[in-house]
């Protein structure tokens, strides 16, 4: 009898020492996450060059304790581009703010749930006359800012659309500046948050308007092929529990008006 207590109790401390290995692995499992600046979802702080923003502050404060990972983050914003060639060589573990499109799903893992769903927009001076936009033949003709390698909704890849695109990470400020001096007619953005938020900061709201495209957009935190299978999926049992497409509209209200999304 006395043999037997004593492998019950060596067989149930083996089992609590396994569980207590497999947690203390998980929560040292560190993700290291490139981010491009797309206010409000990434935005820079000019004291501590850190990222912060939406999007930053539900993967790493809500997201990230909930899978068990440490967010690691790159040392400085990149350029599209640059990130996208980082997760495909896997040098970095995920990447923010991303559409999904065939090119980027061949290096990609996507999650099942967008964090964010939002419709194209193309911004204008208010003076522009165009006032709705239900066709492609409404704006072309026209220069459109945006960003090298950015997602292109549906709507937008027709080839006769005349983009004028820049690389820098602050892509989105010299699209804006560019606007305003009137060197382009108009500024695309994928969703339309980004918009309210530059509007809201700046207070240009009595010169900019907005207007939406026939179609929506979809949002991702995306980890690279290379990384751990596992990642996407564990990001989609997170996101469920914490109930994350309201948590996230929650944090974008600290920004801008969400009654305008």
């Amino acid at each position: 009898m006395k043999k037997q207590t004593y492998f019950a109790w060596k067989t149930l401390l083996l089992s609590l020492a396994a569980v207590l290995a497999v947690s203390l692995s998980a929560f040292g499992e560190t993700v290291r996450v490139a981010y491009f600046i797309t206010s409000p979802h990434v935005i820079i702080d000019t004291g501590t060059g850190k990222p912060g923003g939406a999007c930053v502050e539900l993967f790493e404060k809500i997201i990230a304790p909930e899978m068990g990972v440490t967010v690691q983050w790159e040392s400085a914003a990149s350029s599209i581009p640059r990130q996208l060639d980082q997760l495909e060589k896997g040098q970095v573990d995920a990447g923010l703010v991303f559409a999904k499109n065939e090119e980027r799903m061949k290096i990609l893992n996507y999650p099942q749930h967008p964090y964010f769903v939002s419709h194209p927009t193309l911004a204008f001076l208010k003076s522009h006359p165009i006032e709705k936009i239900s066709k492609v033949e409404d704006i072309l003709g026209l220069s459109i800012g945006y960003g090298t390698k950015a997602y292109v909704s549906p709507f937008m890849r027709d080839e006769r659309i005349r983009f004028d695109l820049v690389t820098t990470p602050n892509w989105m400020d010299l699209n804006l500046k560019k606007l305003l001096s009137g060197r382009n007619d108009a500024m695309y953005q994928p969703e339309r948050s980004s918009f309210l938020y530059y509007m809201r900061k700046q207070k240009l709201e009595d010169r900019i308007k907005l207007i939406s495209l026939p179609e929506t957009a979809e949002l991702y935190t995306t980890f690279s092929k290379k990384a751990r299978a596992d990642l996407a999926e564990r990001y989609d049992r997170a996101f469920e529990k914490v109930g994350g497409t309201a948590r996230y509209i929650e944090i974008l209200s600290k920004y801008l008006d969400t009654d305008k999304l």
